[in-house]
């Protein structure tokens, strides 16, 4: 396994990569609304509106996950002076934002479909889970089709 993390070296802020994810979501298109989703007190991923077709909006969660970054860094010889939860937390949030650039660019050239990229993280309600924590919850594995 690699001794290094994609973004692990970012110096930039989580309010600043908030910003960023904020505008790039602002400018894709058919994307409705656009908020922070909130635990503990800390911010822990981005939630937007995305109309499908006119008039039918569904909910998408990003998560972001700084706990995984966080045992990530400490697990690597490379990032000895750069271990604390602060940094975890800036590198989530940077993998986030870059992470969501590709998609968009994919979906702006027609590659790939927004539900096809965003599916995982449709919400089953306000404030509920995304359909991939329900489908890792229910503990049921999904079959491949046969041909």
């Amino acid at each position: 396994m690699s001794d290094k993390l994609f973004m692990g070296r970012t110096e930039v802020d989580v309010p600043r990569t908030i910003g960023d994810i904020m505008g790039v979501l602002g400018r894709a298109p058919n994307v409705k609304r656009i908020a922070q989703h909130w635990e503990q007190g800390k911010p822990a991923g981005i939630e937007f509106g995305l109309e499908l077709k006119p008039g039918f909006v569904k909910d998408y969660r990003l998560p972001v996950r700084t706990e995984a970054v966080w045992g990530r860094l400490q697990s690597l010889r490379s990032y000895k002076g750069a271990k604390n939860r602060e940094h975890a937390e800036r590198v989530a949030w940077r993998q986030v934002f870059r992470w969501l650039e590709a998609q968009l660019a994919m979906i702006e050239t027609g590659n790939s479909s927004s539900q096809e990229i965003f599916l995982p993280f449709l919400l089953d309600g306000p404030g509920g889970k995304t359909l991939f924590e329900a489908w890792q919850d229910s503990q049921l594995l999904l079959e491949a089709p046969k041909s």
